[in-house]
């Protein structure tokens, strides 16, 4: 496996994001985590993306209330707004699956007989 850091997990957004305000959270959790080397464990991973989510909120993820943050409010009706339920149904998984996915080994073609 190559070495990376957690912040190469981001690379490419979701889609569709949440609200206006997810795509600046994404972007600015990439950005803040491009220094944190992979995790052993997908665990430690998850729990690396819930902190990092609660610094930049403020908000616990379980916390089902959008939470507005004016650093990422780029205009539109929901400009700033973070979406809990985009973070725990597609944001965090994303990340998690492309971890996965850069842990598990590529299985070799089979030859054929």
């Amino acid at each position: 496996m190559l070495e990376t850091s957690i912040g190469m997990l981001f690379t490419e957004r979701p889609r569709p994001m949440g609200l206006r305000g997810d795509r600046g959270l994404w972007e600015e959790m990439g950005r803040k985590l491009a220094s944190f080397p992979l995790p052993q464990t997908r665990d430690e991973l998850s729990a690396i993306l819930t902190d990092a989510y609660q610094t930049a909120t403020g908000q616990s993820i379980d916390d089902p209330n959008v939470v507005v943050i004016e650093r990422f409010n780029r205009g539109g009706m929901s400009g700033g707004m973070i979406s809990p339920k985009f973070w725990l149904e597609r944001g965090i998984p994303t990340v998690l699956d492309r971890y996965d996915a850069l842990r598990t080994p590529a299985t070799p073609p089979r030859e054929q007989e």
